[in-house]
């Protein structure tokens, strides 16, 4: 497992251990630019999706470039979780980054209010932004790379992931849940993007594989 050492500091710092479910995966993904990893549920894929954005930031950091990161589901809640966890690790290695939700309309007020109280204190060292449309998402995207020179955390719905074609390039993106991609409604959202060939790393994340 080729983690980078700031990442491996950290660990040792906050006492992480991973589980070897968790290295083996871990194994795969740093060394891979697509592929599926299969977790059965509880055994911390979300760390393992955290671990292996970290580490691909901190190598286009090593490089004077900022990237792009996506995470999807097919609800945004999921999203919002794995989102927080990795928001939290960033800031903690004192990367620099702005957030960017993609939602569909599906999200009620209740997930909203979560979601506003989850992101208060990041107004204060980084820009927020949610929107559907996808002109917004790309001047999002353009600024926050030329402008503020920050790495982008986003996250997405399935629903929504086409509102994110006029975007250059995705250094990587984490399709959690990643068995709903072959519903009807989530399908061909997914693969407009995927066939402009503007994803450079995509791993589907699932406990339940489906072929369809």
């Amino acid at each position: 497992m080729n983690l980078h050492k700031d990442i491996v500091a950290y660990m040792a710092k906050e006492n992480i251990i991973l589980r070897p479910l968790q290295i083996k995966a871990l194994d795969a993904t740093l060394v891979s630019k697509h592929g599926q990893v299969f977790l059965p549920t509880g055994t911390g894929k979300t760390m393992v999706e955290v671990l292996t954005t970290l580490n691909l930031l901190f190598q286009l950091q090593e490089q004077g470039r900022t990237g792009m990161a996506v995470f999807a589901s097919h609800r945004l809640l999921l999203c919002e979780q794995l989102l927080g966890q990795l928001i939290r690790y960033a800031n903690d290695l004192g990367m620099s980054f702005d957030v960017l939700t993609v939602a569909s309309d599906g999200v009620n007020e209740e997930d909203v209010a979560e979601l506003r109280e989850g992101l208060g204190d990041l107004l204060k060292f980084c820009t927020v932004k949610t929107t559907t449309t996808a002109e917004e998402v790309a001047t999002f995207v353009e600024e926050a790379h030329t402008t503020r020179h920050r790495h982008i955390l986003t996250v997405a719905t399935y629903q929504s992931f086409a509102r994110l074609k006029d975007v250059p390039k995705i250094d990587i993106a984490c399709m959690d849940e990643a068995h709903t991609v072959v519903e009807e409604d989530k399908f061909n959202n997914v693969t407009t993007i995927l066939d402009k060939g503007i994803i450079d790393r995509v791993f589907y994340f699932t406990a339940t594989p489906v072929h369809g």
